[in-house]
């Protein structure tokens, strides 16, 4: 593995690749997602993270495999929320499909993320109603995606690892948060007095 600070989902790639590998499997599906679906209709863009973009790169070109064990690694670039441009790929990729096959799969694919995630948000109502009823504080931590290093800890990770770990994370957000403040303020100056830039 090229290196031990990457995400959890990254360093579980290399793994399941390579159990696939050992196990026969000799074609191996894996596209680079460069952009996801608009989740907000005020998203500026939607790029997914380094890791989802271009990953499935550095493991077909980094993956661990036993001498004599060389998959075919697939790591086309896929746009998964236009179901054309999943088909072609699917298509050029997989040429014995069937397309109208290929259309269900993508349907039922959609109908099942959208299913999870209703389910995961009814999940997550439930817990907060719960622990509400029963007079519990309820921390809400939306800022984890600036430091996926810290979700996986190591075995001996006591609270108040835990609580320096979170309070970092925090400080970060802030830190983000009020640069970017400054930035708008010092844009909307300089919009309104020209001189200013100067």
């Amino acid at each position: 593995m090229p290196s031990q600070s990457v995400c959890f989902p990254a360093k579980l790639a290399h793994g399941h690749v390579t159990w696939l590998a050992t196990h026969g499997v000799k074609r191996i599906w894996f596209p680079c997602i460069p952009k996801e679906e608009k989740v907000f209709k005020e998203s500026d863009n939607t790029f997914a993270c380094p890791v989802v973009a271009g990953y499935p790169e550095v493991v077909r070109l980094n993956a661990d495999l036993p001498a004599g064990v060389e998959p075919q690694v697939l790591t086309p670039f896929v746009l998964v929320s236009d179901k054309k441009v999943v088909k072609r790929v699917m298509l050029k990729y997989f040429p014995q499909l069937d397309g109208a096959a290929v259309d269900r799969a993508y349907d039922a694919a959609r109908d099942a993320l959208a299913d999870w995630k209703q389910r995961l948000e009814a999940e997550g109502e439930k817990v907060l109603s719960e622990a509400q009823a029963a007079g519990k504080t309820v921390v809400l931590i939306a800022l984890i995606a600036l430091s996926r290093k810290f979700v996986i800890l190591d075995s001996n990770a006591s609270p108040a690892k835990i609580a320096a770990l979170a309070s970092a994370t925090l400080a970060l957000g802030a830190t983000y948060w009020l640069l970017r403040k400054r930035g708008d303020r010092a844009a909307e100056t300089s919009e309104h007095d020209p001189s200013s830039s100067q």
